[in-house]
């Protein structure tokens, strides 16, 4: 028997458009423009933007530079001190991840993820709000400490703050380039996105962040889900605590933010 010629490959059919009812091709329209709006967006971030491990003292120096120029001068949020480094005993347990602007080479927004791995070492959000921490199944100490994080000081310098600027041609290292201006919008996703992956590369399981209801909302708005496990509390601000997994973050994510975050997720897995 010639087995070469008795068995075909397998034949892919792909209907004819006139084959298709108007809303079919409407659909098969929203998709692919949807899969071409998703590249694009994480392309053109990948562009413009590098994520960066903080994996060495000059760099951990460089995000507590930072977070000074964000935390004490700018928002005077925090005391300003001779070292003129904004860090806390968190840091002694905690990853930290740097936005680089890639023309300018300037780094362009920092956020850590908190990574206790004894018993003794707390979250931020055990430590001043274990009373708001009101959900049975979902609070931190429901885990081993070696799984779980909290995400925390996201800064981002005024000069890529989106909104500290009104037209292309204010700023002084985007100049005016529209599309590094759209890439410099998405900045503060792309570190949660970074603080995500840098949790995930080092094996935590689940992910805490205190953060206020309308940035809950507006990151559900794009397909990430918190899950609030707490009531709202005064915590440098109206607050509440969050919970998100691996699982939660990829499930519904839209698909232009899905894109980005896998390709911060690779350029992160390639530093740890």
């Amino acid at each position: 028997m010639d087995i070469t010629r008795s068995q075909k490959k397998p034949r892919i059919f792909i209907a004819p458009l006139r084959n298709l009812a108007p809303s079919g091709i409407k659909k098969l329209a929203e998709n692919y423009q949807r899969y071409r709006q998703g590249n694009k967006t994480a392309t053109l971030f990948g562009q413009h933007f590098s994520p960066v491990v903080a994996n060495t003292d000059a760099l951990k120096e460089e995000v507590f530079r930072l977070r000074y120029g964000v935390y004490c001068k700018e928002m005077k949020t925090e005391k300003a001190n001779p070292s003129e480094m904004e860090r806390d005993a968190y840091d002694d347990y905690a990853q930290h991840c740097l936005m680089r602007h890639n023309d300018s080479g300037l780094f362009a927004g920092t956020v850590r993820v908190i990574t206790p791995q004894r018993e003794d070492q707390l979250l931020p959000m055990e430590m001043h709000c274990q009373d708001g921490l009101t959900h049975d199944i979902l609070a931190p100490s429901n885990y081993p400490r070696q799984q779980i994080s909290e995400i925390s000081r996201l800064a981002v310098p005024k000069v890529f703050r989106r909104r500290m600027f009104t037209h292309v041609t204010d700023h002084p290292y985007l100049g005016r380039d529209q599309a590094a201006h759209s890439a410099c919008a998405m900045v503060s996703v792309g570190l949660y996105f970074a603080a995500a992956a840098l949790a995930i590369q080092t094996g935590m399981k689940h992910a805490y962040v205190m953060m206020e209801p309308r940035l809950a909302k507006s990151m559900g708005q794009v397909g990430v889900r918190f899950e609030q496990i707490g009531p709202l509390m005064e915590y440098h601000g109206q607050r509440a605590p969050y919970y998100i997994n691996q699982a939660r973050l990829e499930a519904k994510i839209k698909p232009g933010l899905g894109r980005m975050y896998k390709m911060l997720l690779e350029r992160i897995g390639e530093q740890v």
